[in-house]
């Protein structure tokens, strides 16, 4: 029968197909995936240079060795040894903004940049 040979290698271009569609969906996950988890890790160092800022600023008050410059400096000092880069860092009375950034591992991916802030909370009753 002529028409049952129309079919030949149609299961190869088939299998091709699905192959390449696999493979674009895993590497879009892959992308996402590198580019959610260098977020995470940069909100994290982000949370805690802000939070070491912070502290630095609260001994500072009562220390007068300290000044309150140098907390921007120990925020400089964590996020050089959590590999990320501080972007900004200020001072707003008792609190500190702190952003920060970081390169992906897939470095066609944007930069993530996280910004924070720290600083003592106003402690009110609960049952108000």
């Amino acid at each position: 029968m002529w028409w049952m040979n129309d079919d030949e290698g149609s299961g190869t271009a088939l299998g091709v197909g699905i192959t390449a569609a696999v493979a674009v969906v895993a590497t879009v996950v892959i992308f996402a995936a590198s580019f959610l988890i260098c977020k995470a890790h940069v909100r994290s160092d982000a949370e805690q240079t802000a939070l070491a800022a912070a502290q630095y600023l609260q001994l500072a008050l009562h220390d007068k060795s300290r000044t309150y410059a140098d907390a921007c400096a120990v925020a400089r000092g964590n996020a050089h040894h959590m590999y990320t880069k501080l972007e900004s860092c200020t001072i707003h009375g008792e609190n500190v903004d702190v952003s920060m950034s970081a390169q992906p591992s897939i470095s066609i991916l944007p930069r993530v940049q996280i910004k924070t802030r720290a600083g003592p909370v106003e402690c009110v009753p609960r049952n108000r």
